[in-house]
């Protein structure tokens, strides 16, 4: 599985000054001590800890100064063809509802309007009312729902079609239009990409299905590509000390319920643990639930999250 590979460092965007406010790139060396000292106080043990040093090295932290202060962050990435993700905001917790979300947020479409981006997304819980209408204040609007999920399926007593098929790599050539997969159309289009970054939400497109299978992330339960495809990224962060990987996974086919225990019974003799986010549409979450997966929470998403985007 290949680790996330930050883009090339791009031309800063020139600092955004009003009063005693400016809203600027950070820099790795002269900003750490300020961006250490404002996650400490805003979430502690927080998993942005573990990712700093080379976010700040790639050039996409932003942060909002009052006067000398960092007092917030948050994260733009390129993503290419045009799309732009945001995430990682944190506001400093006596800073909070004076508007520095709203802020950084609308300066962050403002930059990826000149980087030649034209649409940004992002993330947000479903409980987490204040985020979704800063989202909203700055023009998003909700495009998908998921459930956060994770588990393996028990064996099943006599497993039959995809259950009992043993899960394959996609050979590029092979690649479905995205427009046939049952999974992306319940995502409004959109597809959970694993490259160039894991855990980002794209406008899938055939290319980025093809270079997804090239790198080895695209299987296949049986030989129907529209009903057993999956994705399965680099494995990520587990909040569970038992469990030794976590696996990035997500089914795209007619046959999830299939394609998730055809899946289970590779990755159960790994010992490992399969992650995924279903979309929330029809029958598809209860019938995985009672399969085999379970509510989860991801280490920075919550168990049931909204997809948002904005044109810039």
């Amino acid at each position: 599985m290949t680790a996330e590979v930050d883009a090339p460092r791009k031309a800063l965007p020139p600092p955004l000054v009003e009063g005693r406010t400016t809203l600027r790139m950070l820099d790795a060396q002269a900003d750490r001590a300020q961006v250490d000292r404002l996650l400490a106080r805003a979430v502690p043990d927080d998993y942005l800890l573990s990712m700093l040093d080379r976010w700040l090295a790639a050039g996409g932290v932003m942060g909002g100064f009052d006067g000398d202060e960092l007092v917030a962050i948050q994260r733009l990435d390129d993503l290419g063809e045009g799309e732009g993700w945001i995430g990682a905001i944190r506001v400093a917790p006596e800073r909070r509802r004076e508007g520095w979300g709203r802020r950084l947020t609308q300066w962050a479409i403002d930059v990826a309007r000149g980087m030649g981006m034209s649409t940004v997304r992002l993330v947000i819980e479903d409980d987490n009312v204040a985020s979704r209408a800063l989202a909203k204040s700055n023009g998003f609007r909700s495009v998908a729902s998921m459930s956060h999920s994770v588990g393996i399926a028990p064996a099943p007593a006599s497993a039959t079609g995809l259950a009992a098929a043993p899960l394959r790599p996609v050979d590029p050539r092979e690649v479905p239009d995205p427009r046939e997969l049952r999974g992306i159309r319940a995502m409004n289009g959109l597809l959970l990409t694993t490259t160039p970054r894991p855990m980002r939400f794209v406008r899938a497109s055939r290319e980025r299905l093809v270079r997804m299978a090239e790198a080895g992330h695209l299987l296949v339960a049986g030989d129907d590509l529209r009903a057993g495809l999956c994705v399965v990224g680099p494995p990520g962060p587990s909040s569970r000390a038992e469990t030794r990987v976590m696996r990035l996974f997500a089914t795209l086919g007619e046959d999830d319920l299939g394609t998730f225990e055809a899946a289970s019974a590779v990755y159960r003799s790994e010992g490992a643990e399969l992650e995924g986010f279903p979309p929330i549409d029809g029958d598809r979450l209860p019938r995985l639930r009672a399969a085999g997966w379970r509510s989860g929470e991801h280490a920075f998403w919550g168990e049931q999250v909204q997809l948002y985007e904005v044109r810039t």
